[in-house]
């Protein structure tokens, strides 16, 4: 949960999904050293953002209301 909040912050903050990942992962993390298309990290990165967008579309009120919605 505390990697998609670091997410929710970094979009607050207008970062990109690569910069998301050095703060998730350090700078100089293969997250961000290899940005490749397909790799797995980048995946695992882009899921989290797409997770911490659900949240600040209003996701986080159901979680908060101990709902439990497939993110």
């Amino acid at each position: 949960m505390a990697r998609a909040v670091a997410a929710v912050e970094g979009l607050a903050a207008r970062k990109s999904v690569r910069q998301i990942a050095g703060d998730i992962h350090g700078a100089d993390a293969s997250a961000v050293i290899d940005w490749a298309p397909n790799s797995d990290r980048r995946a695992q990165v882009r899921q989290l953002v797409k997770k911490a967008r659900l949240l600040m579309g209003g996701g986080y009120l159901e979680l908060a209301a101990g709902e439990r919605r497939q993110l």
